[in-house]
């Protein structure tokens, strides 16, 4: 059999789905809010709750200072196990999942197959520093029948999914990122909020 290429994001799962397993209800799990919702599918099953966090390494990290969180980490391949250093290390973390996996007793491909890959996307958009505020605020309005996070920036639930804008703290863009059933649904989200930023600002 031809191997197959495992996707960041399912790395990522794989890893969280292993912690789990063998820490049981111990500790708590901090991901930024960009994460897929399989993260709490994933803890439900171990009736974990899921620590949502900003998206900043900074605030990652702060996370994973807390006496609580037994991993913290994000799904662009940055782990940290806090019990051995509260900040990212490729080598350990590489070193801790190989102890995960051997551990597990049953092959990769088997854990795999209970996951499926997300439907993520995300984009960025132009916006004026000073007109940031005007936009977040119309945003916020918009929602206000909606089930809604402030964490950081705005994260918007709908039926099947959701999407979160963040105003970026170095750059005079919107961070957007959206996820659904299907991915086409996803990119709808995004371009959905894209054409509601271009219509406020001038």
């Amino acid at each position: 059999l031809m191997p197959s290429i495992i996707s960041t994001f399912l790395s990522f799962a794989l890893s969280i789905n292993m912690l789990m397993a063998k820490h049981g209800g111990k500790g708590k799990i901090a991901l930024p809010l960009s994460v897929s919702g399989v993260a709490e599918k994933i803890g439900a099953e171990y009736g974990r709750k899921i620590m949502r966090t900003k998206m900043s390494t900074q605030a990652i990290m702060r996370a994973a200072n807390r006496r609580d969180v037994m991993f913290a980490g994000d799904q662009n391949g940055g782990y940290i196990f806090p019990k051995f250093l509260p900040a990212y290390d490729s080598a350990m973390s590489l070193g801790q999942l190989l102890e995960l996996l051997a551990k597990e007793g049953r092959p990769l491909s088997r854990i795999r197959q209970s996951l499926a890959e997300p439907a993520l996307f995300d984009k960025s958009i132009y916006c004026p520093w000073d007109q940031k505020g005007l936009v977040m605020r119309m945003l916020i309005e918009r929602a206000k029948d909606k089930n809604v996070e402030m964490i950081d920036g705005i994260k918007i639930f709908e039926d099947d999914g959701w999407v979160l804008i963040i105003p970026d703290q170095d750059r005079p863009i919107f961070q957007i990122y959206a996820e659904a059933e299907k991915i086409t649904s996803a990119e709808a989200k995004v371009d959905d909020i894209i054409h509601f930023i271009k219509s406020i600002v001038t």
